[in-house]
């Protein structure tokens, strides 16, 4: 019997019969009782094999030993080579250990770094660990228990499918991830599946396991089907949601649920609970900074479902949440602001423990929310109240309260000093002074994060975009006494909180069209007032930058000179022009020129340019000869100069002598007197190159060697 394809066979006869060993990469082998597969692959096969096919005869309790035994197993996880593995048409030889009841298990194959395809065989019933491998597809029978998909494949980051190759009523493959038959239950989940973005099927109900789609470093989003119907575990740990267990999905930002689901949706990518009206999972990598949470929606959050999150800088719960439960903040190292509806009724321990950032709480109840009491008799300590919830907040931290309900909270466990002589207080509170009466903020135009704010915290606030196009946001204004903003003329802003309610308002104007030439501004409009800021670029078609122009309009350029600078929009349309210089060529024979120690090859009129002449072997600058252009050098003799760029193209040219320099046996008055130079045949030579020959001045002839 042979699974072998014909291109196998025919590519394995190539191989027989050309290759240099005379062996072949892949093979068919059958297995019976009496040959096994380390009689039927040789040693040298074992090492290169990189495909093989195997079969047996049928296995049951009359011959139990025709198939494949534990030691064929062991051999096949055993060859350093072999990618491709095909046991569909084998058996797995029976146990005498379990009187022949099931096959051997399928041993531990962990950190196999070969097989990447695997078929295996059809009546496999139990294997060993099948981890950190680097198989890419699985292929089972239905024989195969449930518990080993999940529990003996995770985690395998390369395992991109698995599917079955037998129809059954125990499973089915959906897009390479394991289902029930009826596809009601999500079994498992491959982690080497490559889809960031996982939308579940319709007809899912649940999962069957807590690892069904964990460990996926790949997933950053999944949405449920509309069928889904429940949450098995806490926090989501199925679907790699939980952050504190090692299980998770450690980019998975966003749970989505499909319209029609009537049981969870979906707030800012937390799964919800409808029907608990909790929020019940809260993904590895959620992403949102400033959180609202509609009590209309929520009335819980479970426990430690934003632990550790790094992310979230601010929440506010609004009326209708009532719990608040155990570590959900634990370790959220950025959260600096929570808001608390007077709804919330109990904080769980050690809710915002380790929340280093926290400066600031608005409790709006006038009652303070309670905390639980825990029995730590066992400690010697007794009962006590609350555990550690707010345990590592900054010492300049602040709770803000509704007007006269300072002392209530004063006279409760969030004062950290307080008890009442029964209960030992572990709230970790607040001292008397860091209580204070939160104030409501208005903002009128405009929105702000927070509706009410304690005395000298700052409030973030942003213009609203104006309903009518022909309007623009001018500047921030206030009635309220001792309101100062960070920058009122900006859009988006901040001020300090002063010992009273606030209205901010933002001020808009008629806005006027402003019109930038040769600008990198894109043309907009602007209210009368507003500073508006403009760029163009440092040169354009050849020529410099040189200044902006206004010509259309009454506002003046902050720095006309400067590629970049603002202006303050008047009460009409305006337009401005970048302009820029002409450039001329400059070109240096024999030397180079700069301007501010950058060379150039053009210069515009006015721009003093450095010309250098060039160092040549054998000769001595002389000067400078100007060729083409209306200069005056600052100095012609000089080998490094200036001049002052013409409204034309310059061409300047530097000339040489003769360096004689290297003459020897002349006295100095020699050189600077006339001399005539002739070869040792007396022959006269005008310009002598290197060598020696008889040099006649003052009346004197004397032997020299130019070198």
């Amino acid at each position: 019997m042979s699974h072998l394809t014909t291109l196998k066979k025919l590519a394995l006869a190539a191989v027989a019969l050309f290759g240099a060993a005379g062996m072949a990469d892949a093979k068919d082998v059958f297995v019976t009782a009496n040959e096994h597969l380390s009689s039927l692959i040789t040693a040298a096969e074992k090492e290169t094999l990189t495909e093989l096919v195997v079969t047996t005869g049928a296995v049951d309790k009359t011959n139990p030993s025709a198939g494949l035994t534990a030691d064929d197993l062991a051999f096949l996880t055993s060859m350093p080579k072999l990618k491709y593995l095909d046991l569909r048409g084998a058996s797995i030889a029976l146990d005498p250990g379990s009187n022949y009841g099931r096959p051997y298990m399928w041993p531990e194959t962990k950190g196999n770094k070969c097989i990447e395809t695997l078929y295996m065989p059809n009546n496999l019933q139990n294997m060993g660990v099948w981890v950190e491998s680097n198989v890419k597809e699985m292929y089972f029978p239905q024989t195969i228990p449930t518990g080993n998909l999940a529990n003996k494949l995770n985690p395998n980051y390369s395992l991109e499918k698995v599917e079955f190759y037998q129809e059954g009523n125990v499973f089915k493959s959906i897009d390479g991830a394991v289902y029930t038959a009826d596809g009601t239950q999500l079994i498992y989940y491959p982690q080497g599946k490559k889809e960031a973005d996982v939308v579940l099927p319709e007809g899912m109900v649940s999962t069957i396991n807590k690892i069904a789609m964990a460990f996926n470093p790949n997933i950053e989003t999944i949405t449920l089907p509309s069928t889904f119907r429940q949450l098995m575990f806490n926090g989501g740990r199925e679907f790699g949601a939980s952050a504190p267990n090692p299980e998770r999905n450690e980019n998975l930002r966003a749970i989505y649920v499909a319209e029609g689901n009537t049981l969870f949706t979906s707030i800012e990518g937390m799964l919800v609970d409808l029907t608990k009206k909790e929020i019940v999972a809260c993904p590895p990598a959620f992403g949102v900074a400033d959180l609202v949470i509609d009590g209309n929606i929520v009335k819980a959050i479970n426990p430690s479902i934003f632990a550790n999150n790094q992310t979230i800088r601010r929440v506010k719960f609004t009326e209708g949440v009532t719990t608040l439960g155990y570590s959900l903040f634990k370790g959220a190292a950025n959260l600096a602001y929570v808001d608390i509806p007077s709804t919330v009724t109990n904080l769980g321990g050690e809710c915002f423990a380790a929340c280093s950032a926290l400066e600031t709480i608005i409790c709006r109840g006038t009652t303070p929310p309670g905390f639980d009491t825990v029995d730590r008799t066992s400690q010697g300590v007794g009962i006590v109240m609350g555990n550690n919830q707010f345990r590592g907040k900054p010492v300049t931290a602040m709770v803000g309260v509704p007007a006269g309900a300072i002392d209530n909270y004063v006279n409760s466990y969030w004062n950290r000093n307080f008890t009442n002589g029964t209960n030992a207080n572990q709230v970790d509170g607040y001292t008397p002074e860091q209580f204070g009466e939160f104030k409501t903020v208005n903002v009128v135009n405009g929105s702000t994060n927070q509706d009410v704010a304690i005395p000298g915290s700052s409030v973030n606030i942003t213009a609203d975009a104006p309903a009518d196009n022909t309007m623009a946001f001018v500047r921030w204004e206030s009635e309220t006494p001792g309101v100062v903003f960070t920058n009122a003329l900006s859009k988006t802003t901040s001020f300090k909180m002063p010992a009273s309610d606030v209205t901010v308002t933002a001020v808009y104007d008629a806005k006027h069209e402003y019109t930038l030439v040769n600008a990198i501004t894109p043309n907009g409009y602007a209210a009368t007032g507003v500073t508006v800021n403009i760029e163009a670029p440092s040169r354009m078609n050849g020529a410099d930058f040189l200044e902006w122009v206004v010509k259309k309009g009454d506002v003046t350029i902050a720095n006309p000179k400067a590629v970049q600078t603002t202006f303050v929009m008047g009460n009409a349309d305006v337009v401005i022009e970048a302009t820029y210089a002409q450039v001329f060529m400059v070109n240096v024979i024999d030397g180079e020129a700069s301007v501010n120690g950058d060379m150039i090859l053009d210069a515009a009129p006015g721009v003093t340019v450095t010309i250098t002449a060039a160092k040549k072997p054998g000769y001595l600058f002389a000067s400078w000869k100007v060729n083409e252009g209306a200069v005056t050098l600052a100095d012609a003799k000089a080998a490094t100069t200036t001049f002052v760029m013409p409204e034309s193209d310059v061409t300047v040219e530097a000339t040489y002598t003769k360096d004689q320099s290297g003459i020897e046996g002349v006295a100095a008055d020699g050189l600077n007197g006339a001399a005539e130079y002739f070869n040792l045949q007396g022959q006269k030579v005008e310009n002598p190159s290197d060598g020696l020959y008889l040099m006649r001045s003052n009346g004197k002839t004397t032997k020299v060697i130019i070198k």
